[in-house]
């Protein structure tokens, strides 16, 4: 008998149900192990879509903290009222009086998580919001935009809207 060749051939490492289990994903009950009716719940939820959430109503006891060049930091109150919600498309109004704008449209975006992105340009003002709703119904987050009178200038800051009850 040759030793070299008997030496050269080689036993499979798994036996062929072992390589089978390991294929499938199975822990071949080697780690606890679960059961499909166990298993089954956890499938179910995770294919659940979540709604995206309304925030249709009225936030007008808000406040908004803005940066101006040669102002310097100001918050002052404010008010959105979201007065349309189309699937992910939002509509509304915003007013800050303290500096002069009263009920200008808003139109944007709100995703399944709860952030949303509005967009405004009135009377110089252009800019856009962006933020998410927490579970309480509060909608928070920054804005930037451009002011333009004489000379352009560029406005950031942070707001909070709380929704009326």
């Amino acid at each position: 008998m040759n030793t070299r060749k008997a030496a050269s051939v080689r036993q499979p490492v798994l036996e062929p149900l072992e390589l089978r289990a390991l294929l499938s994903g199975s822990d071949c009950g080697l780690m606890g192990g679960s059961d499909a009716s166990t298993d089954a719940p956890a499938l179910t939820a995770s294919a659940t879509r979540v709604a995206i959430p309304n925030v249709v109503g009225s936030y007008t006891h808000g406040s908004v903290t803005f940066s101006v060049p040669l102002v310097g930091d100001k918050t002052v109150d404010s008010s959105l009222i979201i007065t349309s919600q189309s699937g992910t498309t939002i509509e509304g109004k915003i007013s800050v009086s303290d500096v002069g704008l009263k009920k200008f449209k808003v139109t944007g975006t709100i995703d399944r998580k709860g952030r949303f992105t509005i967009n405004y340009n009135k009377n110089g003002l252009k800019g856009t919001i962006k933020g998410k709703r927490a579970a309480d119904g509060t909608l928070s987050g920054t804005f930037n935009g451009k002011i333009k009178y004489v000379y352009v200038y560029t406005v950031t800051g942070t707001f909070t809207y709380p929704k009326d009850a």
